[in-house]
């Protein structure tokens, strides 16, 4: 269940700081081995699913924004970015 994993870990990131900051600490190649060490093994569609299944549920405006923050926070901290 990939899937429900990106649900679960969207639910924790909100909540929980110190994985948040782990997670910013990290080279973009450390991300996914981290996350599966931690039970949360899923690709990056299945992630998007789970932002989408939120959004799809968000009670306010302010919901859905913050969302977009988590999914525009993921994209970049998983992103690595040539040298020039």
């Amino acid at each position: 269940m990939p899937t429900q994993n990106a649900i679960d870990f969207i639910v924790n990131l909100k909540y929980d700081r110190n994985m948040r900051k782990r997670m910013n600490g990290l080279a973009p190649e450390q991300i996914h081995p981290f996350l599966e060490t931690n039970g949360y093994a899923f690709s990056h569609d299945q992630f998007e699913d789970a932002i989408n299944y939120y959004k799809l549920r968000c009670p306010t405006e302010q919901d859905a924004f913050d969302m977009d923050e988590i999914k525009f926070w993921f994209r970049f901290i998983t992103t690595v970015f040539e040298k020039q």
